[in-house]
């Protein structure tokens, strides 16, 4: 069985997180004697990209012989749109899947918020 802080492979993607299959994390939390994860996907220079709760068929843990490889991430505020998007699409889902669609659309406006204001302190806007 996985344990907190142990390294995962992702073995399938998680599209509202911009995360793909090969992406590496570490479990920070085990739910229900393993059968779910609490992933945290980290970039290379240590900044949180995402916090997932995933089921034990999503991931696998690391093996001795591999290695890390690098790739660019997707835009945060184009996985909010698209999120939203998505939501608003299913005009027939909408009203079962209200507070998703809600929380996703906070989750981009937090998003663009954090952008913004982190590109204002670095002199970029």
């Amino acid at each position: 069985m996985i344990k907190e802080h142990e390294r995962v492979v992702l073995t399938t993607a998680v599209p509202d997180h911009g995360l793909e299959p090969g992406d590496v994390g570490t479990v920070v939390h085990v739910y229900k004697n393993g059968e779910a994860y609490e992933v945290e996907f980290v970039t290379l220079d240590g900044h949180t990209a995402a916090v997932v709760t995933i089921e034990a068929s999503q991931v696998r843990p690391v093996s001795r012989r591999e290695i890390t490889r690098a790739r660019e991430l997707p835009s945060p505020l184009a996985q909010g749109r698209r999120t939203v998007a998505r939501c608003l699409m299913a005009t027939h889902d909408i009203i079962d899947n209200r507070e998703a669609c809600w929380t996703a659309s906070l989750q981009w406006h937090a998003r663009l918020i954090t952008v913004y204001f982190d590109r204002r302190m670095r002199g970029k806007l």
